[in-house]
């Protein structure tokens, strides 16, 4: 007898050749045709979405650099690679960042393989446009705390590995105006966990921040309860990437 209804026996189907077309065939490579002059440049290149794409010419992290730093566990992951707006934009924000607090750096997490595609701690780090700054935090003294890993935080801006290590909102809220207020690369997202968000818009409020800083904010943090322990940034398409066959899923700002 017939236990499947030919509805759902046609679902299942789509859902198993779906799962086939996403196995990489073996011998298939990547072929990416460029100009001799985009080759020289060693241009990158953001293809298809963040999820299910991929990455041509991935670009490292700046590296040493005494303005930012990718933690350790992520660097030995070999996940250091964007896009070179991604990577010009991080290389901007903590020179900036760096300026303003000569005591801090900027500390990195996941971005992604040099050619993207999938890594197990992420499922939208597949094209080169997606990063993770680590929060500013800061130790019982109030000094800029170096930290060794992400760590998340409560409702009370503690760390809930060691309550004496805390949100510096003031250093967070200058990270998020600059990311936002910067002319490097148009930013589509930055998500962050709720109560952080809400702390920092306050913050800018109180700042006096412009009806047009606050107008972006509202259209470009978005609140994920995932992020708790960092802000995953994530870009627009470049002209290029576009032309490549770069794909901004989700929301598009004016």
């Amino acid at each position: 007898p017939n236990y499947v209804s030919d509805a759902m026996r046609e679902r299942w189907n789509i859902a198993h050749l779906e799962a086939r077309m996403r196995q990489n065939l073996n011998g298939q490579s990547r072929v990416f045709f460029t100009t001799q002059n985009e080759r020289d440049k060693n241009e990158t290149f953001s293809v298809y979405d963040t999820r299910d794409g991929y990455m041509v010419n991935g670009r490292p992290v700046v590296s040493p650099s005494l303005n930012m730093r990718q933690m350790q566990v992520q660097y030995e992951r070999g996940i250091a690679y964007a896009t070179t707006e991604f990577i010009q934009l991080l290389d901007h924000t903590a020179r900036v960042m760096k300026k303003k607090y000569p005591e801090t750096i900027m500390y990195l997490g996941n971005l992604g393989l040099r050619d993207g595609g999938d890594i197990p701690y992420s499922i939208s780090h597949n094209s080169g446009r997606d990063g993770d700054i680590a929060f500013y935090m800061k130790d019982e003294n109030g000094a800029f705390y170096h930290p060794q890993n992400m760590y998340k935080m409560n409702r009370r801006f503690q760390t809930k590995a060691n309550p004496k290590i805390t949100f510096d909102l003031e250093k967070n809220t200058t990270l998020i105006e600059t990311l936002l207020t910067q002319k490097v690369a148009p930013i589509q997202f930055i998500f962050v966990v709720r109560h952080l968000r809400s702390a920092i818009r306050r913050e800018l409020v109180a700042r006096g921040a412009t009806e047009e800083l606050l107008a972006r904010f509202d259209e470009t943090v978005a609140e994920q309860a995932a992020h708790d322990d960092h802000f995953h940034i994530r870009i627009y398409c470049s002209d290029d990437d576009i032309c490549a066959g770069c794909n901004d899923r989700s929301i598009i700002h004016p």
